[in-house]
């Protein structure tokens, strides 16, 4: 089957939008089911997602003529009489316009498709300007829709601006927006308007990155084959895929356009539990559930999971190439997956849990648990972080969150892909009748909606942009210079007060290549619909002009009318997100953007002050590292090994810190003790806050080479350490080290201590190197076993025994030789006897 567009000039030919093929097997005599809609393949708009609805029989030829087997009878779909009321609420776009109109349309004329079969165009908008008007309007219309699911019925709208020119007055096309219908169809019932809502929903550019990223990903993690080019249909899989769809659209599992993610799997979210110690279980009562927080610590008033909790601790591991396990066993999160690290007990915990080893907590003693059992200090509430999501907080909406409904208004791509250009915010319902009755509701929704609007002129918008990663500028420049512009409007003024509506922070440029760390707070004063969308673009100040890198748009409208989004910033726990960057085409992504964003009354902005966030200037700190030992290296057909651990910090200049311990020589099993310290002098926040761990094969003749390794993730200790502004320790715990060459296997394990201090209290209490002076904090014994290539005990040992058994085997020798001389003296004196 192939959907062609015909040309209407002698000079150029029809052009085949889309094809797919169906298998003739799979055609039945008389088509008894619903028809099905079918994906078209096409080579010169690989990324359009059009579909064709169809129905096929397989009829012998004889019985075709004489009507035995008429043709499938609804191919003129049935209908139903319907009246549709539309209150066209207005348009949010993201440039601005000068005199909208708006145009909507139902159905065509089957012999003049260009014409609608009903339109109506609105008047001038009520209130507004930029690229957010509202209408405010009501249009009814009486129509036939259909009485099955699988036929789309939809009102076209389309959005035009009037302009003045030299020949006079034109109008220009904006965009384009569809209002399916089909899930408003008062007879269908609550699965099938469910199912046609996503059936039916138009995929735009966004959202087709997100799935090719995702099945990039899939297919690198060997979860799912790559999808193949043909046009061949698979009736099974499809309806697999449609019953997936909607989730799998509306909640992504790892972020499209953040490097740091792109080569990380990410697991599902678990419930980590941490236990307070008592002595009965009915003594200790569960504090509550580990709660989102905000830059500072400030803890929110919600617990997410709406039950009570222990705050999260204890982690179930970090992948394949890292673990890391406390004494006895403290697992610490991996994989910069957005997980709170586990909290280390302090000393007069540890001390506590040693000299009370069969103290019980809910029934279980330590050892029956697998992770350390700490108190919950209040120290430790104030380390809780944020909680994050790895996409825009927009895709959690549902219809019921907000009191109207939503559309894209888009334009085509040159790929042929929708691009969202804005959006279309209505109220719709579709009736039986024309009973006033049953449209009560409808009108108390928009009487609702034009109060609130009325009433809502003094808001304030709070943008915390927090980082931004991936910048990919459209230039191709590496050496950039990045700041952020906010805007929900044109005028840059200022107002009574110090709000603005559009803010260039030129003064604050940061010069940190594609990771820039921004920590900023900016607030906006905002009307709606006036200001209802908020512009943020990373720029890079270049010599002459500056270059957008990306720019990201954030709905604040739908945000003040979602009572969720509004109950979070009231309990403080408005999530961080990851927006992405955008520009115009463009279809890839620039970059994304790091931030949690609120929008509230200006009464309310006033007795709340914004967050104080950290700095984002980088202060000095020393890193302390401790190699204890290492246990489990794999000998590899070797009798013994000699083994040394290196130690790698990459600084901001890209430029590498090569630390190694001393060499414990000839290991028979694996195991190796060094007792070494290094001292690392290192910026939080850090761009690559990792710390590389390598266990090496000391050889004398052949080449030095790597047993294994592990990334030791130092986000979460860097960023506690920089809040506490003090002495900060990282627990002695074990990390487990791998090979690229030996998946799945274990190389190794390294039992490590570290600890984090300011530059100022580092000198203060300065340490040596290694095991030098000052050895103190921990003090490291020296080890004196196993630190010469040549093991001369080893070999004194052996002569001597050799020298033993040499001794032992001669001292017997001469026993028998003389038990033989006896013998051969009597029968000597036996003979002259005779």
């Amino acid at each position: 089957v192939e959907v062609i567009s015909e040309s209407n000039s002698l000079l150029s030919s029809d052009v085949v939008l889309g094809s797919v093929q169906y298998p003739i097997q799979k055609v039945p005599k008389e088509w008894t089911k619903a028809p099905v809609w079918l994906q078209l393949h096409s080579k010169a708009y690989p990324r359009c997602k059009a579909r064709v609805l169809v129905a096929f029989e397989l009829v012998p030829a004889e019985k075709a003529e004489d009507d035995t087997y008429p043709f499938y009878d609804d191919i003129r779909p049935s209908t139903k009489e319907g009246n549709i009321r539309l209150f066209l609420v207005g348009v949010r776009l993201f440039k601005p316009i000068t005199q909208p109109f708006v145009t909507v349309c139902f159905g065509r004329d089957v012999e003049n498709t260009a014409e609608p079969l009903w339109s109506q165009e609105s008047s001038a908008p009520r209130t507004g300007e930029g690229g957010n008007w509202n209408f405010l309007e009501e249009f009814t219309v009486s129509v036939s829709l259909p009485k099955r699911m699988q036929h789309h019925s939809f009102l076209e709208v389309k959005i035009q601006d009037r302009t003045q020119g030299i020949g006079g007055e034109s109008n220009v096309d904006v965009g384009m927006a569809y209002i399916t219908l089909n899930p408003l169809l008062p007879w269908l019932d609550s699965r099938e308007r469910a199912e046609s809502l996503e059936t039916f929903r138009l995929q735009m550019l966004e959202e087709v990155l997100i799935e090719d990223a995702e099945n990039a990903r899939r297919s690198a993690d060997g979860g799912l084959a790559a999808r193949t080019g043909g046009g061949s249909f698979d009736e099974d899989a499809t309806k697999k895929k449609e019953m997936l769809a909607a989730e799998r659209s509306r909640k992504m599992a790892i972020p499209y356009n953040d490097p740091d993610m792109a080569n990380l799997k990410i697991e599902e979210v678990d419930d980590y539990v941490s236990f307070k110690v008592a002595p009965r279980p009915q003594a200790s009562r569960l504090s509550r559930e580990g709660t989102s927080r905000d830059e500072r610590g400030k803890a929110p008033g919600k617990s997410l999971s709406g039950m009570p909790g222990p705050v999260a601790r204890a982690s179930p591991g970090a992948g394949e190439e890292t673990e890391k396990k406390g004494d006895p066993v403290a697992e610490k999160k991996e994989g910069g997956a957005q997980a709170a690290p586990p909290v280390a007990p302090s000393a007069h915990q540890r001390e506590a849990l040693a000299a009370s080893p069969e103290e019980e907590t809910y029934g279980f003693t330590p050892e029956q648990l697998n992770f350390v059992l700490a108190d919950l200090e209040e120290d430790d509430a104030e380390e809780m972080t944020r909680d994050e999501v790895p996409y825009e907080l927009e895709a959690d909406f549902t219809v019921d969150d907000l009191p109207y409904l939503r559309t894209p208004i888009f334009r085509p791509t040159d790929a042929g892909v929708p691009e969202t250009v804005g959006y279309l915010k209505y109220v719709c319902r579709v009736f039986q009748s024309t009973d006033e009755d049953e449209g009560a509701e409808m009108d108390a929704v928009c009487k609702s909606l034009i109060e609130t609007y009325n009433s809502t002129r003094d808001l304030v918008v709070r943008a915390y942009v927090l980082a931004a990663r991936g910048l990919v500028p459209p230039s191709g420049a590496s050496d950039i210079q990045t700041y952020v512009w906010i805007q929900d409007s044109e005028n840059a003024a200022t107002l009574p007060g110090g709000l603005s509506y559009n803010i260039r922070d030129t003064g604050y440029t940061k010069k940190q290549g594609f990771k820039p760390e921004f920590n900023r707070c900016y607030t906006l004063a905002c009307s709606l619909p006036e200001n209802s969308i908020v512009q943020i673009a990373v720029m890079n100040m270049g010599r002459l002009t500056d270059e957008c890198i990306g720019r990201t748009y954030l709905d604040v409208e739908d945000r003040f009318f979602n009572k969720k989004v509004e109950q979070m910033v009231i309990e403080e726990s408005t999530p961080i997100e990851l927006r992405t960057l955008k520009n115009e085409g463009s279809t890839v992504s620039h970059g994304s953007l790091r931030g949690f964003f609120e929008i509230m009354r200006a009464d309310y902005a006033q007795l709340h002050p914004p967050y104080t966030l950290a700095s984002a200037e980088p202060d000095e700190y020393q890193l302390r590292v401790v190699i204890w030992r290492v246990k489990a290296v794999p000998l590899d057909d070797n009798s013994s090994i000699s083994l040394f651990v290196r130690t790698i910090y990459q600084l901001e200049d890209s430029s590498e810190i090569v630390k190694d311990t001393d060499t414990h020589y000839n290991s028979t099993d694996g195991t190796a003790v060094y007792n070494w310290r290094m001292v690392f002098d290192v910026l939080i926040p850090a761009q690559i806050p990792v710390l590389k761990l390598q266990i090496w094969n000391y050889a004398l003749l052949s080449s030095t080479e790597p047993i294994g390794e592990a990334n030791f993730d130092l986000t979460a200790d860097f960023f506690r350490a920089r809040k506490r502004q003090q002495h900060y320790r990282v627990p002695r715990m074990w990390v487990r080290c791998s090979h690229p060459a030996h998946k799945g296997k274990l190389r190794g394990t390294i039992e490590i201590e570290a600890s984090i201090l300011p530059r100022e209290e580092a000198e203060y209490t300065p340490v040596g190197n290694g095991r030098d002076e000052p050895n103190r904090d921990p003090f490291l014994p020296a080890v004196t076993t196993n630190r010469t290539y040549i093991d001369w005990q080893q070999i004194g040992e052996t002569v001597g025994a050799a020298s033993s058994a040499i001794m032992s085997g001669l001292k017997w020798t001469g026993v028998w030789m003389t038990v033989a001389g006896i013998i051969a003296l009597v029968i000597f004196v036996m003979f002259l006897l005779k």
